[in-house]
């Protein structure tokens, strides 16, 4: 599958930053510059397109090491 194309959740989110699911959702995704969902389901349903969610790990990886 392509990953540009790849639709991830919270928990996969949280795999990737190395951080708890809950903490993806009461923290990471209300963060202002995170990515919008590509897709929600309901409130406790949701997507994000795994390639902006890199970039913005990217982003903010930059930001700290500038710091």
């Amino acid at each position: 599958m392509n990953t540009q194309n790849q639709i991830i959740n919270t928990a996969q989110i949280a795999a990737l930053l190395g951080v708890s699911r809950r903490h993806v959702t009461a923290r990471i995704t209300k963060r202002p510059g995170f990515p919008k969902p590509v897709i929600n389901l309901s409130q406790k349903t949701r997507g994000w397109s795994r390639e902006a969610v890199a970039k913005w790990v990217q982003q903010e990886t930059a930001k700290n090491n500038n710091n």
